[in-house]
């Protein structure tokens, strides 16, 4: 396998586990019908609570994402409990950093000649360049700091996401407004809890 290819494998990982969290989480907080015994509870609960450790662990070096974990990690504990918010195909590229912008595409991807933007002189297009400067987003991202706030860096983005469903929600918009011209996928993305 290529190497440059490797770490994105962490990624994709991370996000099966976040996905098995949720339901985790989910089954602690609601029992089914057929009441779980204490001992069950608690063995249950004492596993969220090891593999969360684990978790943070694994994100204290992480090997790839970067910019991704820097954002997540001090919220961590919060997104784990939060609930509301979905993850789309579109929202995922934006809080990764992978998909369809142009310095992913050339450098990652080979699928582009060069990092610039399509819609702006940019020579390097990255998610934070979509959100926070490209003119061709400018009637979205005034939208977006009317519910996160100023400040578009990734960090705080993710923390008014995990703070608020409304701010969840126009995150999510802006990403779907906002990659829509880049990239369609040829059929419909399902959203995933995680």
């Amino acid at each position: 396998m290529d190497d440059c290819r490797m770490p994105y494998l962490d990624a994709d990982i991370l996000c099966v586990v976040a996905s098995w969290m949720f339901v985790l989480m989910r089954m602690i907080r609601q029992p089914s019908p057929h009441t779980l015994h204490k001992e069950e509870e608690e063995r249950k609960f004492h596993a969220l609570q090891s593999m969360t450790e684990k978790w943070k662990e694994r994100l204290a070096e992480p090997t790839a994402g970067l910019r991704t974990v820097e954002a997540v990690r001090p919220v961590l504990e919060d997104w784990m409990d939060r609930r509301h918010g979905s993850l789309t195909f579109r929202l995922v590229q934006v809080l990764s950093g992978q998909g369809c912008f142009g310095k992913y595409l050339c450098r990652i991807a080979g699928r582009e000649p060069t990092t610039r933007c399509h819609h702006c002189s940019c020579d390097v297009d990255t998610a934070q360049h979509t959100l926070e400067e490209c003119p061709a987003w400018a009637r979205q991202r005034r939208v977006l700091i009317a519910a996160v706030g100023p400040d578009l860096s990734l960090s705080a983005v993710v923390k008014a996401m995990v703070e608020s469903d409304r701010s969840w929600k126009v995150v999510k918009s802006f990403c779907g407004e906002g990659e829509r011209e880049i990239l369609r996928p040829p059929y419909p993305q399902p959203e995933i809890r995680a």
